[in-house]
């Protein structure tokens, strides 16, 4: 009883303490990663950078999706979430049968230069809200893509 109290009163100190959702297996999904060009929105002259401001350019520049592929069937998925590395919800639905998973990551420039989110979440609950499974996207700043911890390809 003493044990319960102490592990639920640092679970509630530390939330991240919970634990840890398992990585979905590379085989149980697909994906798709469309680069295409845009030209970036020029910002009002009033704005004010803390950080790095962002380049911008005339011409047009690498502009980056991803869809993912799921049976969402297959694995007794009901919903999923996307969470980006500053805790933003991206993205919650509920999952009908082969599920395509839309992703919309920005300019290939700003995300390397971390002026947008580099990092993303998909989170797998099943009926009862309990996560799952996770996809876990993460850009390096030399543009190197990692899915799952995984080295697989560059923007």
């Amino acid at each position: 009883m003493i044990f319960t109290f102490i592990f639920g009163f640092t679970l509630f100190l530390n939330p991240q303490q919970e634990l840890e959702v398992p990585y979905l297996s590379l085989d149980s999904f697909e994906y798709v990663l469309d680069y295409s060009f845009k030209n970036k929105p020029i910002p009002e002259k009033n704005t004010v950078y803390l950080e790095r401001e962002p380049v911008h350019k005339l011409h047009p520049l690498p502009y980056v999706k991803m869809t993912f592929s799921i049976d969402g069937n297959k694995y007794n998925y009901f919903r999923y979430k996307i969470i980006d590395n500053f805790q933003n919800k991206v993205k919650s639905s509920k999952i009908k049968g082969l599920e395509e998973i839309n992703l919309d990551l920005g300019f290939a420039a700003d995300i390397k230069d971390r002026i947008t989110a580099y990092s993303y979440s998909i989170i797998f609950y099943d009926e009862s809200k309990t996560p799952q499974s996770k996809i876990v996207i993460n850009f390096s700043e030399d543009g190197d893509m990692f899915i799952n911890e995984n080295l697989l390809g560059k923007i």
